[in-house]
């Protein structure tokens, strides 16, 4: 089984708390939204956990490898964000929720 994390948006609805960070890197009770759900997806033994990043992707990814989940991690680059990547990519078009979601189906 696998997972599929959408976290390519800029969290504009969120003003503040995103104007240095992506919406999942926001924090509750002191631990960002993207750790929390990596931490919960760890424990149930998934193949493999794909996240779709775009906004600040290259900030994202560095800050998830930091968190040394077990399960294998795959990033896909939603294209359509400034970007100065320096990983292999997997590139796709769009940018909406449903084309970041289709994006992730190369990698499933």
């Amino acid at each position: 089984m696998q997972a599929v994390i959408l976290a390519a948006g800029m969290g504009k609805r969120l003003k503040y708390l995103t104007k240095d960070n992506t919406k999942c890197m926001v924090k509750v009770n002191g631990v960002t939204l993207i750790e929390r759900m990596l931490r919960q997806l760890d424990k149930i033994n998934l193949d493999r956990i794909i996240i779709v990043v775009g906004y600040e992707g290259e900030k994202l990814v560095k800050y998830i490898e930091s968190i040394h989940v077990t399960t294998s991690v795959i990033f896909v680059k939603s294209v359509g964000c400034p970007a100065s990547f320096s990983r292999s990519w997997i590139v796709h078009r769009e940018q909406t929720m449903a084309r970041s979601l289709s994006c992730s189906v190369v990698s499933l």
